[in-house]
């Protein structure tokens, strides 16, 4: 895809869009979910970074997660229950990488909890458990991305924790 594709961002969590290239925030950065290593709020959409190789962006409550074309996982803004799965609860202002792993696909964030799904087609999660949202037959919270089952045929993963695999939709 031409890098002259933009994907958006909204600080607050409330909209967001997955197309090849940059990647543009603004609105309510308190909790540095601009990802411009502050905490202003922009009336105007700003670049995050200079990168053009951003394949897939999702926003939570004042976070977001991306996805780069090399398949690693970045992260910014509120952590307060490890959403941002860097395995603490330390808030970043500026984009942080989530690990070492290459074979992220896609996020998606719910309020404070996130899911991704792998290239090899596994689901992971990591945030608030309450309810058991997270889908790991507790309700704690976890820091870093946990594996949901051990099934691999996970098809589309939505918001909220929407997941339609082979067997029909489930919800975590």
């Amino acid at each position: 895809m031409p890098s002259s594709k933009k994907m958006m961002m909204a600080a607050a969590g409330a909209g967001g869009g997955a197309v090849e290239g940059s990647i543009w925030s603004w609105g309510y950065g308190s909790n540095g979910a601009n990802g411009q290593n502050n905490t202003t709020t922009y009336s105007s959409p700003v670049q995050v970074g200079a990168l053009t190789t951003w394949s897939d962006v999702a926003g939570g409550e004042f976070y977001h997660m991306a996805v780069k074309t090399d398949g690693t996982l970045w992260a910014m803004g509120k952590n307060n229950t490890g959403q941002l799965g860097t395995g603490n609860t330390t808030q970043y202002n500026s984009p942080v990488q989530v690990g070492a792993l290459t074979d992220w696909e896609t996020v998606q964030c719910s309020q404070d909890a996130t899911y991704a799904k792998k290239t090899d087609g596994t689901i992971w999660s990591w945030g608030s458990g309450s309810d058991g949202k997270l889908g790991t037959g507790s309700t704690l919270a976890v820091s870093s991305p946990v594996q949901i089952g051990a099934e691999t045929d996970w098809g589309l993963l939505t918001e909220n924790g929407w997941i339609a695999g082979s067997g029909g939709i489930r919800s975590v």
